[in-house]
């Protein structure tokens, strides 16, 4: 699963991905049961659409928000999603997803609307979506769901609040040497987190925070450098977020979507 999204991924690489050279048809049956699992977890965490070019994938995200928000029309979640991560820098800098950042989606929604959510599975599948998984923590809570669609990964990010605070999960994979996965837990005030909604975002809309320059700072420091120096570096959640409190190696799993 994707980070919260950060600047200066690779282009054509979602954050967080571990990364893997095309198996073959009969790959998964060919390797050994230990690294089958391996294999099986690399597909789900490695974006189809990542190839494309940046014109297609940037239209196949905006159709998947179109569909995203038709899903959730008239459901008890509908207008509750916010933006997070790579797509709320996005549309704080310029009103459209960044463009090393097109096949990750980072939504989130609050605890309290958790099993509302889980009861939208038919809408989204109606729209074309398909369920990947939840994730589990070391806690054993479901803190993120996972959804793919033309390509386009969908994240939702299970949000709680505790003692002012809003709390959240991700899991980062090392793509430098595919180390074990890791919960990473994010954290950030939510007195001034009063969301808002956002201006159209390719004819869609959704939520953010109410301060967004204090709420993306707080998570990844300077985000509204130039571009040459924003794209131009290199992010690693862990080593870079302030708002990062928890990083430890992941011990839960991810289930069925179903």
């Amino acid at each position: 699963m994707s980070g919260t999204g950060g600047p200066g991924q690779d282009e054509g690489v979602a954050p967080g991905t571990l990364q893997t050279h095309p198996a073959p048809a009969d790959g998964a049956r060919a390797l050994s049961a230990a690294r089958r699992g391996a294999y099986l977890l690399a597909r789900h965490l490695f974006p189809p659409g990542a190839g494309h070019s940046v014109p297609v994938r940037r239209a196949l995200l905006k159709h998947t928000l179109h569909h995203l928000e038709r899903a959730l029309a008239g459901t008890p979640v509908e207008g509750r999603l916010w933006l997070m991560g790579g797509l709320a820098i996005g549309y704080a800098r310029s009103r459209e997803a960044l463009r090393n950042d097109l096949v990750d989606v980072d939504l989130g929604y609050e605890d309290t609307d958790h099993d509302a959510l889980m009861a939208t599975l038919e809408n989204l599948r109606a729209e074309g979506f398909v369920p990947v998984h939840r994730l589990v923590s070391n806690a054993g809570t479901t803190t993120a769901c996972r959804l793919r669609h033309d390509g386009v990964w969908i994240d939702l990010l299970r949000c709680f609040r505790r003692d002012e605070r809003e709390h959240w999960i991700t899991y980062l994979t090392d793509r430098r040497d595919h180390a074990a996965p890791r919960e990473v837990e994010v954290e950030t005030e939510v007195t001034y987190q009063a969301k808002v909604p956002t201006e159209p975002l390719y004819g869609t809309r959704w939520l953010c925070a109410g301060d967004l320059d204090r709420y993306l700072r707080e998570q990844y420091g300077d985000w509204d450098v130039p571009d040459d120096v924003f794209y131009g570096r290199k992010w690693d959640h862990v080593r870079d977020s302030p708002a990062v409190v928890r990083c430890e190696p992941w011990q839960g799993h991810w289930e069925p979507w179903t």
